[in-house]
């Protein structure tokens, strides 16, 4: 054990002889402060049981959110593409063919296909 110095041994002289008396404990203090710390315990209990549950509840809800976002997107996709097919493919079909006869209206071609392969037959090479 480790030596204190001489003034220690005479403040600890002196406060042993000087120390207070306490006052005397209520009866039931100790009934009381365990049943504080029961209740204090369940009330911790309950609220670290709902601070779990935050968590859950958030990602529950983003998962149903975005599910519901899904489904009506779907919802919608189906009612403008099924509503009738043949239809649409009978609009892509004119649509399609009219451009393409369109073009061919439109290219103009000042060689004949006999002339235009000779041009491109004496091209210099290099």
């Amino acid at each position: 054990m480790m030596q204190f110095p001489q003034d220690d041994k005479k403040l600890v002289a002196f406060v042993r002889r000087h120390r207070p008396v306490p006052p005397p404990a209520p009866i039931g203090l100790e009934q009381r402060l365990m049943s504080l710390v029961e209740k204090e315990a369940v009330s911790c209990h309950k609220t670290a049981k709902v601070r779990s549950l935050i968590p859950a509840t958030c990602a529950a809800a983003l998962m149903f959110a975005f599910s519901v976002h899904n489904w009506f997107t779907l919802q919608q996709q189906t009612q403008f593409t099924l509503t009738n097919p043949e239809e649409e493919l009978e609009t892509f079909l004119i649509e399609s063919w009219q451009v393409t006869v369109s073009e061919a209206a439109n290219a103009s071609y000042p060689l004949s296909s006999e002339a235009y392969w000779l041009t491109l037959a004496n091209l210099p090479t290099k």
